[in-house]
């Protein structure tokens, strides 16, 4: 990064804002304002459905259905196969095709989904599970077969993000009015299973509509070589498959080794750090479009990279520091006073957002540089660690060592990313970038702990208000780089609509 400009000034900074970003100058954060507003809706409607499962269930109950879901995800996940990511490329590369790729990869997926729910329902059933987890099984299984229905790359292939951002909205929003009206305490755990049913349902009947108004025909069925979407998509499921695998690996740990009312508070308070760190993905799917123009461009990609990074490191650590402080009253507020326990858990698990968001500047740039094999292998890393962390500490330390393994594997993608970028030649943010924002966090957390009698929301607000005061003073080029990064949004021409 350039040296700080000569006679800079915090006032002068400031004041050099609403210029720099009139116009198009605030593009890049246009587009992923527009991005993030369905996902925040959706998520926010996701998050008052399951506090109120936590509030109805007991905490072991509530650990169960998080646990289903869990497995549901990644089942979900292998269901998919890349299959999106690659009916948006072909579908860009010849969109006279959409038709007969949304045909086939229905085809495909739904076939997948019959296998997958299958062994899920098995799996449970041979682990001896009790009978509501076996309904409860088998009640996500059926949604797995109707979720292979909605095709929500299809609209993202057509540019209708505003339908899709609608389809996420609506599938939370069923799912939530759902669990009203059917869950009403423990016994009806198992019927959560049917909500997730009714949302996703929801979801793929509008994502139809939107197809047969807007796009193309629906299609039960077309002549296809199913061969040639499989073998492209494969690469892609694998690195999705590893990194989500890397996500569930605590819970799953959890949930085999301890159970009971521990795998409800991790579940909780992972529920909230992962609802958090889902924006990270959104984030670099905006960042990766700017990023690949100006790579075509010849244009100082690492620059913007390394704007990128030390904005995001800056944002992200100081929210975590915000929630790690206040990590009790949040998760009494919004779960109940019978989750206080999960506070701890949330407290280390909340650091995962930083190391999603600042590992994926690595990522990314190996996929710029067509180092997809690399981005897997630091997947394939993170899953690892997370694994060996979890047999390790969760038997001993049930949730807190769950969420140290959490972290620990996040952590593991982000130093093996960036070490592999670097073996490879490709410019990638220097992880020192970090060291002054971790730094100032970790004196305000000492801080906070020597002070007694204030409450956690008081301390947190405290903490936020100081860093944020004192984050521009100690890195002077942090104003410039948030402003870099808008510019280089504004001189590209816009890709979400």
């Amino acid at each position: 990064m350039s040296a700080n400009p000569r006679g800079w000034s915090l006032p002068r900074a400031i004041g050099r804002f609403p210029k720099q970003l009139a116009g198009g100058g605030a593009k890049f954060f246009r587009d992923l304002g527009t991005l993030v507003t369905g996902q925040v809706a959706s998520k926010l409607i996701g998050l008052f459905a399951f506090a109120y499962l936590a509030r109805v269930l007991s905490t072991t109950s509530y650990g169960d259905v998080e646990f289903i879901i869990g497995l549901a995800g990644l089942f979900g996940t292998v269901i998919d196969l890349g299959l999106g990511t690659i009916g948006i490329r072909r579908a860009g590369a010849d969109p006279a095709k959409r038709g007969e790729l949304a045909a086939e990869i229905l085809v495909i997926r739904i076939a997948i989904a019959l296998v997958c729910g299958l062994v899920m329902v098995v799996g449970i059933d041979l682990f001896g599970g009790s009978s509501e987890l076996r309904a409860l099984a088998l009640l996500y299984a059926v949604s797995l077969v109707v979720g292979a229905a909605y095709q929500e790359w299809l609209l993202q292939s057509a540019g209708l993000m505003t339908s899709v951002a609608l389809a996420q909205m609506l599938r939370m929003a069923v799912f939530l009015a759902s669990l009203l009206l059917l869950v009403r305490g423990v016994g009806d755990t198992a019927l959560a299973g049917a909500a997730e049913i009714a949302g996703i349902a929801a979801a793929a009947c509008f994502a139809m509509y939107v197809q047969s108004r807007k796009i193309t025909p629906i299609r039960l069925w077309t002549r296809f070589d199913a061969g040639s979407l499989i073998r492209e998509g494969i690469p892609v499921a694998l690195g999705t498959l590893l990194w989500s695998a890397a996500q569930y690996a605590p819970l799953f740990l959890m949930g085999a080794l301890k159970g009971g009312a521990g795998l409800g508070f991790f579940a909780g308070a992972s529920r909230l750090a992962t609802s958090i760190a889902a924006f990270s993905s959104v984030y670099h799917f905006n960042l990766y479009a700017t990023a690949s123009r100006l790579d075509r461009k010849g244009t100082a990609l690492a620059t913007v990279m390394a704007s990128s990074f030390r904005t995001t490191a800056w944002v992200t650590i100081g929210g975590a520091l915000f929630v790690a402080l206040a990590a009790a009253p949040i998760v009494t507020s919004i779960f109940g006073h019978d989750f206080g326990p999960a506070a701890p858990t949330l407290a280390i698990l909340i650091w995962t957002v930083p190391a999603m968001f600042l590992s994926g500047h690595a990522r990314w740039s190996l996929i710029l540089a067509h180092r997809e094999a690399d981005v897997l292998r630091s997947q394939a890393a993170g899953l690892l660690t997370a694994i060996a962390l979890g047999l390790a500490l969760v038997p001993a330390y049930s949730a807190t060592g769950a969420a140290i393994a959490a972290v620990g594997g996040n952590i593991g993608v982000w130093i093996s990313s960036h070490e592999l970028a670097r073996r490879r030649g490709v410019k990638t943010p220097p992880i020192m970038l970090a060291l002054k924002p971790l730094l100032l966090a970790g004196a305000l957390a000492l801080l906070g702990a020597t002070l007694t009698g204030l409450s956690g929301w008081v301390e947190a607000v405290a903490a936020a208000v100081l860093y944020a005061l004192i984050a521009p003073i100690v890195d002077r080029a942090l104003s410039d780089d948030i402003l870099h990064l808008a510019r280089v949004g504004g001189d590209n021409e816009r890709v979400v609509e």
